[in-house]
């Protein structure tokens, strides 16, 4: 029997391996019920292919592919996916499996079509018998470029993991699944397929057979029945017309309503292999960093879609989870010098599958740039986004040509990311790590350094050795360099801008467009310099540049809070809390926010949140301690101090937590160890500008109502130019010393009207 619709072989094609069969005839039997269901389910009768022997009698002297090509010529190929199945050596998968997958993507209807309901569907129609190894699931995800959705016929109870039989009680079966309602499942999803794919065949058929029968009949025509063609082809030219006047007004409705918010979720890495971690992570990243260029999407951060690595979550519930309308997920693997990246985008209220890729290439840096762009470009068309030429030129430009300074490049911003300079318990010293690293510890041999943070250095010079024209490997560097330099760092203002600055400077000398170089610039101008004009033309590029990155918008609002903005800082602070509630720093930014309109209450609750969120998070930990201080709740922030740095002497602590846990001693009583804290704050301030500590030390003294040590301090933090410095203005630590003229100079000397 053909097929329903014309040029096609079967409708539908039973595949399977035939040690499945030989036990007890599972296979036989489900293909004889699955028969009848179709006699019941479709007015047609559909066509199966079935063989009991499925090598299909033939002999090693027959060309298997091409005796197998016609039969595979089907609308809907079923394989009975078993725990032997997914094996690149079986029969079934090679001369049956691979071949349908590879005829889909050449003929009339692909391998994912569009149903009559609007969802979309593959025309595998995969049927499970057993849970599979992880391994196997995998490889058929990784063939179809899709997750395994099936229709299961497995009977699950402790230590059973067989097919699912007829007479079998759904009571006594984990999965509580009936037999008799999965084969109806499967016979309503073979015909919603075939149903929609004749629908399409059907209106091309008419299309055709009425244009020729007007061909035909055109000579007969009567006069009146001109006449009434030519009326409706004036109101067709009305209507028309009017559509076309008022099609702008519609569009731009229309193009109002669409939901574009979509989370990039962490690529899986299908080797297993931890080290190549960095290069899936990278993939994601640079797919976000290309999307962030398009303005008008709504994208959480990489911070907040990490936190779904490996997670057992539905794609609906993620999408949930982080309030978007879409989800781009995808799997990485490579063999040799050979890449395959496998991409979907899918939507996150019903799971359908609006697009999907299989990248197949070499591992060229040309290679991967082309796929990163190219995703970015296949989002932006699904999700009915226009890119102008010079957005495009942009997002298809390639940062380097060098492939293994890309490497390095992505392997030492990983590093970054999951070894910044902090106080983290397990951290070894600058000092011990510098005798394996070759790195300079000298500034201070106390401070806390993650070997991978150290790492990265190392990483990104030998980058620029390979490619000396890679302005993001410059300005990547100058980063390095800069966090040096933070609060929690290890390195004097003078050390960061004499290292820092040329790095930066040829940087957007090679690349005018380098985001991570603007963005370095503007921390450098604000930071360092309290050069706020300067820092905000700097913010203003980065919003130009990626105009769908929320966190382009983080430098703003430190700006704005410094120079006592706060309801224009609290506007961009809950439209990136909005944009994405699972990024940490948008928890802080909220809060900070808050306090400075006066909601003090809030923005104890809104830290206390996020410390529940967040546990073991540094900064959060940090900014909580700074929001108990503020709001005189001292003995919660002793608390989180201890919890924190628990058995650490004074000297082994930076500057931040000797000033802010010293002011909560001083006020809980506890003045000898408020004042041990204080004179280690002065030591320091002797010694080095690192960390602020004459500006510390001044805020202790100044709940102490030492005014006349603050404000000297304050000099030495003005002089020092302390990164501290730059809060000033608006820090709640120094009220007792506004309106004395010597705090007011310091403010006017610093560029604070």
């Amino acid at each position: 029997m053909a097929s329903i619709i014309p040029g096609y072989e079967y409708d539908v094609f039973i595949s399977y391996r035939k040690k499945d069969n030989e036990y007890d005839g599972w296979v036989t039997e489900f293909v004889n019920n699955l028969r009848r269901e179709l006699h019941a389910t479709l007015k047609e009768e559909v066509s199966l292919y079935f063989d009991d022997n499925p090598k299909d009698g033939l002999l090693e002297t027959h060309i298997v592919d091409k005796s197998l090509e016609s039969k595979l010529k089907c609308l809907i190929f079923i394989p009975i996916i078993s725990q032997t199945y997914c094996d690149p050596k079986s029969y079934a998968w090679q001369y049956e499996f691979l071949p349908f997958s590879k005829l889909t993507k050449e003929d009339k209807f692909g391998r994912e079509i569009k149903l009559i309901s609007g969802n979309v569907a593959s025309r595998t129609l995969p049927i499970k018998i057993h849970d599979l190894d992880p391994g196997d699931k995998l490889l058929f995800e990784n063939e179809t470029g899709g997750v395994l959705r099936s229709v299961e016929f497995i009977f699950k109870s402790p230590g059973v993991n067989r097919p699912l039989k007829p007479d079998d009680s759904r009571t006594e079966n984990l999965n509580h699944t009936y037999y008799r309602d999965q084969i109806n499942k499967v016979a309503n999803a073979v015909k919603e397929i075939i149903t929609s794919l004749n629908s399409s065949d059907d209106l091309q058929k008419t299309m055709t057979d009425t244009r020729i029968n007007n061909d035909h009949n055109s000579g007969k025509t009567s006069k009146k029945l001109k006449i009434k063609i030519a009326f409706w082809a004036f109101l067709s030219i009305i209507i028309a017309v009017s559509g076309y006047l008022l099609l702008p007004i519609l569009s731009k409705t229309s193009s109002r309503d669409i939901d574009r918010s979509i989370a990039v979720l962490p690529f899986e890495n299908m080797n297993n292999d931890p080290d190549q971690d960095y290069f899936t992570n990278s993939m994601m990243q640079e797919i976000l960093n290309h999307l962030f260029m398009i303005g008008g999407l709504k994208i959480p951060s990489a911070t907040s879609s990490m936190r779904f690595k490996g997670s057992k979550l539905s794609v609906k519930d993620i999408a949930q989870e982080l309030d978007v309308a879409y989800v781009l997920e995808g799997n990485v693997s490579s063999e040799g010098d050979k890449i395959r990246i496998v991409v979907r985008l899918i939507d996150g209220k019903n799971e359908r599958l609006i697009w999907t890729e299989d990248y197949r290439k070499a591992m060229t840096i040309s290679d991967l740039f082309e796929i990163q762009s190219d995703v970015a470009q296949q989002v932006a068309e699904n999700l009915k986004m226009a890119i102008n030429p010079e957005l495009k030129k942009r997002i298809e430009a390639k940062p380097t040509e060098n492939t293994e300074a890309y490497t390095l490049y992505q392997q030492a911003n990983e590093n970054m990311k999951i070894a910044p300079i902090n106080t983290q318990k397990g951290y070894k010293t600058a000092n011990s790590l510098s005798k394996n690293s070759g790195h300079d510890s000298s500034q201070n041999d106390s401070i806390n350094l993650a070997l991978p943070f150290l790492k990265a250095r190392t990483m990104l010079e030998r980058a620029i050795l390979l490619d000396s024209d890679y302005a993001d490997a410059y300005g990547a560097l100058a980063f390095w360099w800069v966090m040096r330099g933070q609060f929690d760092g290890d390195l004097d203002r003078e050390k960061v801008l004499e290292k820092a600055e040329p790095l930066l400077s040829k940087a957007l000398k090679l690349d005018k467009n380098s985001y991570i170089a603007h963005s370095t610039m503007a921390t450098l101008r604000l930071q360092f310099y309290w050069d706020f004009e300067s820092a905000e033309k700097e913010i203003q590029i980065l919003n130009e540049l990626t105009p769908s990155n929320s966190s382009s918008w983080s430098f703003h609002f430190d700006r704005l809070l410094t120079t006592g903005q706060f309801q224009q800082a609290f506007e961009i602070a809950e439209k990136d809390f909005n944009n994405d509630n699972t990024f940490n720093f948008n928890w802080i930014n909220l809060a900070s926010a808050h306090y400075y309109l006066g909601h003090q209450d809030k923005a104890i609750e809104i830290m206390e949140t996020a410390l529940r969120l967040f546990p073991e998070d540094f900064y959060v930990l940090t900014f909580a301690i700074i929001r108990y201080v503020y709001s005189e709740r001292y003995s919660e922030a002793i608390k989180l101090f201890e919890k924190s740095e628990a058995g650490k002497n004074p000297d082994e602590l930076i500057p931040f937590f000797l000033g802010f846990a010293g002011i909560a001693y001083l006020k809980t009583g506890q003045i000898s160890k408020s004042e041990e804290f204080v004179n280690e704050l002065v030591i320091k301030s002797q010694k080095q500008n690192v960390g602020s500590p004459s500006y510390f030390a001044a805020a202790v003294y100044t709940a102490m109502g030492e005014k006349d040590k603050a404000v000297l301090l304050l000099e030495k933090s003005f002089s020092n130019r302390e990164v501290e410095m730059q809060w000033l203005k608006v820090e709640p630590l120094f009220k007792p010393l506004h309106g004395d003229p010597r705090f007011e100079y310091i403010l006017k000397k610093i560029g604070f009207n």
